[in-house]
């Protein structure tokens, strides 16, 4: 076996069968519940996956598979928040890896790679950013959420966000 232990596996010459859904329906993310298919995601970054915690909800994907292209530190987040018991991605930071691993999350990946970059290929991704700066999946989504909804057209520091924040 490839893996580096019981909850990872490089899956470099096999894929999973919902890498293959993703791959073959052209999709985002795909999420699974045993081996039925209750969401297919579409878009760039990581709002498909937002758009599916808010539509599913958070409830309903506790214990859920996801598959997503691109798999970082910020869909990791996510995913940890969510309460995903496994992701599958066709690529995957090994930032994400080792978050995933150490919350006891199973991942599978085609392929790893250092660091998920932006769109231009020129510097980290802004989420990944986000991520690393924040540090806990909770605060993570609903930075994002926020971002993403434009409530405050995508300015809002995270160190503002921790300060308002209840825990």
């Amino acid at each position: 076996m490839d893996g580096v232990n019981f909850y990872t596996r490089n899956l470099s010459r096999s894929r999973t069968w919902l890498m293959k859904v993703l791959e073959d329906e052209d999709l985002k993310l795909a999420i699974a519940r045993g081996e039925y298919i209750i969401h297919r995601g579409r878009g760039e970054g990581i709002k498909p996956l937002i758009d599916a915690m808010d539509t599913i909800g958070l409830d309903n994907l506790k214990g859920a598979i996801l598959a997503d292209r691109i798999v970082g530190l910020a869909v990791s987040y996510l995913a940890v928040y969510a309460g995903f018991s496994e992701i599958h991605g066709l690529i995957v930071s090994r930032s994400a890896i080792k978050f995933l691993e150490s919350r006891g999350i199973a991942i599978y990946w085609m392929e790893a790679v250092d660091a998920i970059l932006d769109r231009s290929k020129s510097s980290l991704c802004p989420f990944e950013k986000i991520a690393l700066e924040v540090k806990d999946p909770r605060i993570f989504y609903l930075l994002v959420k926020n971002s993403i909804m434009g409530r405050s057209g995508g300015k809002i520091a995270a160190n503002d966000l921790k300060s308002s924040v209840r825990f």
